[in-house]
Parts: structure tokens; sequence; C-alpha cells
């Protein structure tokens, strides 16, 4: 199976969509939140990753009551500091994700 990463800048508060599928979101600078489509919409097996590589704290807000599961338990927001990047995997009724993953920040990355 191959992964590729494509890379997506953000300045400010945003939306992951369909079309993001497969994407890492780049926030760049300041503190925002990355919001979710519904996880019905976005449909079993959507990824994608999220990296701060800017000064702030940006928090991954899944739509609604709809809930984020990481290693520290089940939240309905994730925050990330200046460095931390997840990989976030839908399972088309939450989120999962795998935190202190090493996400590209540029080009795209291809493997096997």
């Amino acid at each position: 199976m191959c992964w590729g990463f494509a890379r997506r800048a953000v300045v400010a508060t945003t939306t992951v969509t369909g079309v993001d599928r497969g994407y890492t979101i780049d926030a760049t600078t300041g503190t925002y939140d990355i919001a979710l489509d519904p996880a019905a919409t976005l449909g079993d097996g959507f990824v994608f990753g999220v990296y701060n590589s800017g000064a702030g704290t940006v928090t991954i807000n899944p739509n609604g009551a709809e809930t984020i599961r990481s290693p520290a338990g089940s939240a309905t927001t994730l925050a990330l500091t200046q460095g931390q990047g997840v990989l976030v995997f839908c399972d088309g009724v939450g989120f999962d994700v795998i935190a202190n993953a090493t996400l590209p920040t540029s080009g795209t990355n291809t493997g096997d």
C-alpha cells in the first residue's frame, strides 16, 4: 500500500473535508481550531495528518459530540503545541490518532 501525504499549510481556523484525504494539515502560525467534517461524511478509512510547525496551540475539533481517541483517552478536542503532530484515522463514527507521528511538512512522501 502506498500513502502520499501532500502538505496544506494553514494560518487560521479551517475545516478538514473530504478533499483533505491523505494530506498533512500544517499549522504554520497562531492559535486556532482545525474543525473536522462529521465522521459519517468523511467515512471509514479517511486518514490525514496534522502538524503544528508554528508557535501557538492548534486544537483539532471533531464535529458536534464526536470524539477523538488518543493514547491519553477519548475527548471532544485534541490540542497540539509547537512541534507536535498526529495521524488521524476516521472509522465513520469518530476519530483515532497515532500521537508523536513523524509527518512530512513539504513535498510528497510515499512508502510501501
